[in-house]
């Protein structure tokens, strides 16, 4: 099985790029690097990143904090852990051999999973489920996404938080402007506490009393950078600055706005394939 990369620095498509759990992924990538002369790599998914990150001495500059930091965020129960002992709000979080008398909303999930996989509310089986599992207290309130980023000199850069509703195929998004003070703490108690490099993301609920309870760190590239750049986080920009151009960092000036993110359906009727696309050809879009 192979990924797909587009890259458009080399003007072509590259294929047969294997998966990163696969033996020869990081091989061909060193390879690919070499022979495209490829200074930087971004990861954005989590499977990636690990192995980038382990794997540093053979590939080009990444953009990925140390393995310890990863190994940690990678897994829920141990980002409360880490949290906890740093007096960092967090959802209250168990093991389901920890906890058998539940008189709260809760989600039963994965501790190392992702993309909302495998996630259960409130269910009643929970003695069937090991400690590969994490029982976290489910909230009620404003789910936020914060893309926050951190320079090489361990200092918080900014932040921009988005406000999430709606749900697939369509999610809409709106920045966030209020409890910036909040925020900007716990972004901070979470920097001095574990080293970051680069652009990671905060999960959190805001409760109805204010409360701001995180739940989840994507130690990585957000899915919603490209959302926050339109509204002035620009944290493609600040990587680019700090680690290939070697300029100072531009401050984050952020603008209000709101966003949709969905998907439509392009038909292309009377083409067998899409190498007989042209700029001219007719199409449907819903």
């Amino acid at each position: 099985m192979y990924s797909i990369f587009w890259l458009h620095l080399t003007g072509r498509l590259h294929l047969e790029v294997p998966f990163a759990r696969d033996q020869d992924y990081i091989s061909v990538l060193a390879n690919f690097c070499t022979e495209n002369n490829i200074d930087l790599i971004i990861p954005s998914n989590e499977s990636e990143v690990s192995i980038l990150s382990i794997n540093q001495n053979r590939l080009p500059s990444i953009i990925s904090s140390e393995p310890k930091t990863l190994e940690i965020f990678g897994d829920k129960y141990l980002t409360y852990k880490l949290f906890s002992e740093a007096s960092i709000p967090f959802a209250d979080s168990y093991l389901p051999s920890e906890k058998k008398n539940i008189d709260f909303p809760f989600i039963l999930k994965p501790r190392k999973g992702y993309g909302s996989k495998n996630i259960y509310f409130n269910p009643t089986n929970i003695d069937d489920f090991g400690d590969d599992y994490i029982i976290q207290r489910l909230y009620e309130g404003t789910e936020l996404t914060i893309g926050f980023y951190v320079t090489k000199a361990n200092i918080l850069h900014g932040f921009m938080a988005l406000s999430k509703f709606g749900s697939p195929p369509a999610n809409a998004y709106s920045v966030y402007t209020q409890h910036q003070d909040e925020i900007s703490d716990i972004l901070k108690k979470i920097v001095d506490t574990i080293p970051i490099k680069g652009p990671c993301n905060l999960q959190c609920i805001v409760t109805e009393n204010d409360e701001i309870i995180p739940f989840e760190v994507n130690c990585r590239l957000s899915g919603s950078s490209s959302i926050r750049h339109h509204f002035g986080f620009r944290d493609i920009e600040y990587i680019l600055c700090e680690y290939l151009w070697s300029k100072e960092l531009p401050q984050p000036e952020l603008t209000e706005g709101c966003a949709l993110r969905g998907f439509k359906d392009i038909i292309f009727p009377n083409i067998s394939t899409l190498e007989d696309l042209s700029s001219t050809t007719k199409y449907i879009s819903f």
